[in-house]
């Protein structure tokens, strides 16, 4: 028995199996917007670690000038995301070039994402 005895033993394309890729088009569709919403959920913006409780952030700031390092590549500053100095503003202007993890959280920019599951 050959693949077109069976499809002729089968019948056409009728109105159940229309029915059936109707429903399933419903649930597939459904779906895609679910897993299309992690797209804009999860947005990273920038950031840098938080030396302070109540700290905001800035783009360019004294705070963030003493306590996160940064290196220049093309005449583009490109400061750290992961680790900071380990000193406080008192000491910003004495030796200390400690680089340690963020151990506080970050602050991140909230001018693109005001809230995303990245900052959370």
């Amino acid at each position: 028995m050959s693949f077109e005895d069976i499809l002729v033993i089968l019948g056409d394309f009728g109105r159940y199996q229309k029915y059936q890729v109707l429903l399933i088009s419903l649930a597939i569709s459904a779906s895609a917007w679910y897993d299309m919403g992690n797209v804009f959920l999860s947005g990273s913006s920038d950031h840098y670690c938080r030396i302070h409780k109540n700290q905001t952030y800035r783009i360019n700031s004294p705070l963030k000038n003493c306590t996160i390092p940064y290196k220049i590549d093309k005449g583009v500053i490109e400061w750290s995301q992961c680790v900071r100095y380990n000193r406080t503003v008192p000491e910003c202007h004495e030796g200390g070039t400690d680089v340690i993890r963020c151990d506080k959280g970050w602050v991140y920019d909230t001018r693109a994402y005001e809230r995303t599951v990245v900052h959370d």
